[in-house]
């Protein structure tokens, strides 16, 4: 995960906020994860909703930490939580770019 990427949850997956952090549920599996951290239900909850660039400003805004600490500690969860495989990556602005240099093939 890049600071300039996107992220989202994918369908089928529910969480919501326990005293302790939160619970997800993911009904592809029937997998129940319980996370013990209210940053990773808090970013769980600002899927889709800008960069993860954007979202740690955001955080940073809320007087939670310093940029940099927060960014390292939010890659990190986000990072996790794509391991569980409770979020996804969607293209960054970078990969766009790229993406978009690329011949189109399904015309020929």
């Amino acid at each position: 995960m890049q600071v300039d990427s996107q992220y989202t949850v994918p369908t089928g997956v529910q969480f919501r906020y326990e005293d302790f952090g939160g619970v997800v549920y993911r009904r592809q599996d029937d997998r129940l994860f319980f996370l013990n951290s209210r940053l990773a239900v808090t970013l769980l909850e600002m899927a889709g909703k800008g960069t993860v660039m954007e979202i740690t400003a955001a955080l940073q805004n809320a007087n939670i930490g310093d940029k940099s600490t927060i960014e390292a500690v939010v890659l990190k969860t986000l990072s996790s939580l794509e391991e569980l495989g409770i979020i996804y990556e969607l293209a960054g602005r970078q990969a766009e770019t790229t993406r978009t240099n690329l011949p189109d093939v399904a015309n020929h």
